[in-house]
């Protein structure tokens, strides 16, 4: 990596006169395929608005230096990007009810399948870990990606084009076997398995479906698709959401026999696994109250079978050794935000959570070393409304991670600066951003700029991670909000990691220092 990030880099900053117009119009391609990885990324995250914002802030950092884009330049205001959170509008109707065993067969049947036989042994424990550490959890379903995903979507499209070419040619027996279907689907919903067949609901399902009449109209040809499907929607609307009832409502319009049926199974679907993150959210202050306890339980199950399950963990610590167990567990957490962090099986749950948090810790470093090192450049570059716009810029292209995005960090953040100072030498800007990102990104220990802030970033996370209220360190004022949720995040990481494997770790140092 440290190669390819050399040879990009000297290809920059290779002076404008003598540089060879195919390698100039090689890094402008690349450049340009970096821009459009972040207008997709934020069209998914922010939607067409959020892509609109960096457009214009992309129009006026690539504009000639002229007097009202530097004002327009210098007070733009930060674009926040959300990611929408799906929350239901209303509480499920008391026909909606389901058992804690549904949730369990939810869990079962959506969540993604176990990559080693490793994660099968944790898979038990994933859903309950996964409610403490993420409030907005839920049951979501599973989707085929890959090469499975495009088989069985052959395949879906094969069965449905068989099914529309039969109907279209008299033949009802596909159909009939999907209303049964749909019957069964039905009945499975939460508590409606559980009622008495002579329950009034139970009845108003089998004489809505009732297969053995269906039969014999289709045999007399008086079946009537469109009323079935009215009378089918009519039981969809009690068990579901009335947020849900517009989009099950209108399934009593489509026309096209495959659409219909299509549109009938979504909805079953959608209302099971609404029901069931209803009641798992109902459940959720009682799991999180054992979820400590139920955690190490199956961990120590795992390592019963597993009696070399901890290899990986101790080796982390012993990396990690210092002068006292606390010091160890300090040093080993942050380790963990490294760009090449170990994988100890004690942190196996949460390892794509400290990814993620390590990336957006190196972005703030960035944004902070940046500062730093233009602001010795040119007074202009010290002044706050331009250090808010460089901040703002950096969080747009690269919020988590800057390593993927180099050449166009670089290539925006040197416009951004020659539109508020055009007198300053362009290719000393280069070097200057080009050697921040490369020591960041390869978390270079020569620049001693970096080694200061990245110094002061870990003692602050190690006193946020024993539960101490430090201040925003120095250096870091222009991304101090950012920096106080990293850290609420690590401490948040960390002290549930403690809480459920302390036991193991205090064993592993004692037997070391022993």
């Amino acid at each position: 990596m440290k190669a390819r990030a050399q040879t990009a880099a000297t290809s920059i900053e290779t002076p404008g006169a003598e540089e060879d117009i195919s390698d100039s119009n090689a890094v402008l391609a690349h450049v340009a395929s970096q821009e459009q990885m972040v207008i997709d990324r934020l069209r998914q995250t922010g939607g067409e608005i959020a892509v609109q914002e960096l457009k214009e802030k992309f129009n006026v950092v690539d504009s000639p230096p002229k007097t009202e884009t530097k004002q327009e330049t210098t007070n733009k205001e930060e674009v926040e990007v959300e990611v929408p959170v799906e929350v239901p509008e209303e509480p499920l109707p008391e026909e909606g009810h389901v058992s804690h065993d549904e949730v369990s067969e939810q869990e079962e049947e959506e969540k993604p399948g176990p990559s080693s036989e490793f994660y099968e042994d944790m898979a038990k424990m994933e859903m309950a870990h996964e409610i403490v550490m993420n409030s907005n959890y839920k049951i979501e379903k599973k989707q085929s990606e890959g090469l499975q995903g495009q088989v069985e979507s052959t395949m879906k499209k094969a069965f449905w084009d068989s099914v529309k070419q039969e109907v279209e040619n008299g033949d009802y027996s596909q159909c009939v076997n999907l209303l049964a279907e749909i019957r069964e689907q039905i009945e499975s919903i939460g508590t409606i398995e559980k009622l008495p067949p002579t329950h009034p609901f139970r009845v108003l399902i089998a004489d809505t479906i009732d297969i053995p009449l269906i039969k014999q109209q289709i045999e007399h040809q008086t079946f009537d698709l469109s009323i079935k499907v009215k009378g089918i929607v009519s039981i969809l609307v009690k068990l579901c959401s009335a947020a849900k009832d517009p989009e099950i409502r209108v399934i009593v319009e489509l026309t096209d026999v495959v659409e219909i049926f299509k549109a009938l199974f979504e909805a079953v679907q959608a209302i099971k696994l609404e029901i069931a993150n209803y009641y798992l959210e109902k459940a959720k202050s009682t799991i999180k109250q054992h979820s400590i306890e139920y955690e190490r339980a199956k961990f120590e199950e795992f390592l019963q079978n597993h009696p070399s399950g901890l290899d990986k963990t101790k080796e982390w610590l012993r990396e990690n050794e210092k002068d006292s167990p606390l010091a160890t567990m300090c040093q080993a957490y942050l380790q963990l935000l490294s760009v090449e962090p170990p994988k100890p099986e004690t942190i196996a749950l949460d390892e794509a959570r400290y990814r993620k948090l390590g990336s957006q810790l190196r972005s703030l470093l960035l944004s902070s070393l940046l500062s730093l090192k233009l602001g010795s450049l040119h007074p202009g570059y010290a002044e706050i409304p331009f250090l808010s716009s460089l901040h703002s810029t950096l969080q747009i292209l690269a919020p988590d991670d800057p390593a993927p995005y180099r050449d166009l960090i670089l290539h925006k953040t040197v416009d951004l600066c020659a539109t508020k100072v055009p007198t300053i030498n362009k290719t000393t800007l280069e070097k200057v951003v080009s050697s921040a990102v490369d020591a960041v990104t390869q978390e270079s220990e020569q620049d001693p700029v970096l080694q200061i802030l990245r110094r002061r970033l870990s003692g602050y996370l190690t006193e946020v991670s024993l539960n101490r209220k430090p201040g925003v360190p120095k250096g870091f004022e222009l991304v101090q909000e950012q920096v106080v949720q990293c850290g609420e995040a690590f401490l948040k990481l960390v002290d549930f990691n403690r809480r459920v494997y302390g036991p193991y770790y205090a064993k592993i140092l004692k037997q070391s220092s022993g």
